[in-house]
């Protein structure tokens, strides 16, 4: 048997770890929708600590055997053991610049260093493991570690992650940093306890608490359970992670219009037909609430083939339900529109829809609707970006004199003023579209 500082082992830690990262990857994956670039960088983290995990319980089965054989073997899961727990790290550096926002260029300075740092300590391991002044097996199997390396890197990385959160505090809400902090300490209370007692069944699950603390604070989903739906602040990371895989959509909108504008909760009979209807007909779909009465599902095409067959049996459900609930309603249904999905504007072209609808209509979205959205969108961002530069001389407003003409003294002799806006994509825009624009959102002043 070998003799090493790991004769305390117990694998029951790491198959721990592995069954808590497959519970949470898979409420992650049948529940979880806002699919940004946090969340996957969490997945990897996640999948990352699965791997360590059964890489540690492989080091350990073969340092058991005490077999000349699998001494090289020994030395390979070791340094990848080492190397994967460090690249834990690395994303974890990773993760704190995405979910705070960081500015792109501090970000990529953080990221380098938390790189050179990774290099830096697995490269010291093995390089001292090589020339015999590291980790080493004897001829006799007893196992040497005259500096514990990792122990110090580990350290070193848990304090440079700290002080990354504590810099980036002004991003970071300070209930979640302090949510953080409290799950690293215990992490880090566990490891430390460990050492005297020549411990190391623990090391990988001290990764698991931080993780845990993030799934809570930051990727918890909004869901109303008595309804199935999102809150829908969530619309947006799901048409952005549909927009960036390219992958195809439907959506249907429901507004129940006297529960909307009371702002008064569903029935609970209603809330029943609202979760069958979002299980019964399409296959992953999400089911988005605006407003108290307001509800938009969303469905992959791609999950979903045959989704016009279902977005008629839906409508023809819906149509037995009015005749026992009686509610007035409108409803929209529309697919997924590149340049609609590029600007996020789901909720504005629904509303802008619904605000010309008549009650109890049913209407599908064309490609002009889209373009008509997309212009508006268009012309209001422009209108934004006048009002933001308050310059006078800005070319894009333009000032006609119409001459008006006097019928008793037969001469012009005033002037009416006309303004148009000339835009890059869109040319002349007359006042029709943008002066009800300008004074929905406090520009009209800047304009005149």
């Amino acid at each position: 048997m070998i003799q090493t500082s790991f004769d305390n082992y117990m694998v029951v830690g790491d198959i721990a770890v592995v069954a808590v990262c497959l519970v949470m990857i898979i409420l992650l994956m049948t529940s979880f929708v806002n699919r940004n670039r946090s969340y996957y960088i969490f997945i990897n983290i996640i999948g990352m600590l699965m791997l360590v995990a059964l890489v540690n319980i492989s080091y350990h089965a073969l340092l058991t055997k005490n077999d000349p054989a699998f001494y090289t073997l020994i030395y390979v899961q070791r340094i990848l053991y080492h190397a994967l727990l460090f690249n834990t790290f690395f994303l974890f550096t990773l993760y704190i610049t995405v979910v705070s926002e960081m500015d792109h260029a501090k970000a990529r300075k953080i990221a380098i260093f938390s790189n050179v740092l990774f290099f830096a300590i697995i490269g010291y391991d093995f390089t001292r493991s090589l020339i015999g002044t590291g980790f080493g097996i004897q001829e006799d199997g007893t196992v040497i570690n005259k500096t514990n390396i990792y122990v110090i890197g580990y350290l070193i990385y848990v304090l440079f992650l700290m002080f990354l959160m504590r810099w980036a505090r002004s991003y970071i809400y300070r209930r979640a940093m302090l949510g953080f902090y409290g799950t690293m300490l215990i992490a880090i209370v566990i490891r430390i306890a460990q050492l005297p007692l020549r411990q190391s069944s623990l090391t990988t699950m001290t990764f698991v608490f931080p993780v845990i603390a993030m799934m809570y604070i930051i990727h918890s989903n909004p869901y109303n359970l008595s309804t199935g739906t999102v809150n829908i602040q969530a619309i947006e990371s799901y048409v952005a992670d549909k927009y960036r895989r390219k992958i195809p959509f439907i959506f249907m909108s429901l507004q129940l219009l006297e529960f909307d504008a009371k702002g008064n909760e569903l029935p609970e009979d209603i809330r029943t037909e609202v979760r069958r209807i979002s299980t019964e007909y399409f296959k992953g779909c999400v089911v988005f609430q605006l407003g108290n009465g307001h509800l938009i599902l969303m469905a992959s095409k791609r999950k979903n083939p045959d989704y016009e067959q279902k977005i008629e049996a839906v409508i023809s459900d819906f149509r037995k339900q009015y005749d026992r609930f009686q509610q007035p309603f409108k409803i929209v249904v529309g697919e997924s529109d590149d340049e609609v999905s590029r600007i996020n504007g789901y909720v504005g072209l629904i509303r802008s829809i619904n605000s010309r609808l008549p009650e109890n209509s049913i209407y599908r979205v064309e490609s002009k609707d889209n373009e008509r959205f997309n212009q508006a969108d268009y012309v209001l961002n422009e209108l934004t970006d006048i009002y933001n530069k308050h310059d006078p001389e800005d070319e894009r407003v333009l000032v006609f004199c119409q001459p008006v003409f006097n019928l008793q003294t037969g001469r012009f002799d005033t002037a009416e003023a006309l303004m148009r806006l000339d835009l890059e994509k869109t040319g002349i825009v007359f006042p029709d579209m943008f002066i009800p624009m300008a004074e929905n959102n406090g520009f009209i002043h800047i304009l005149t």
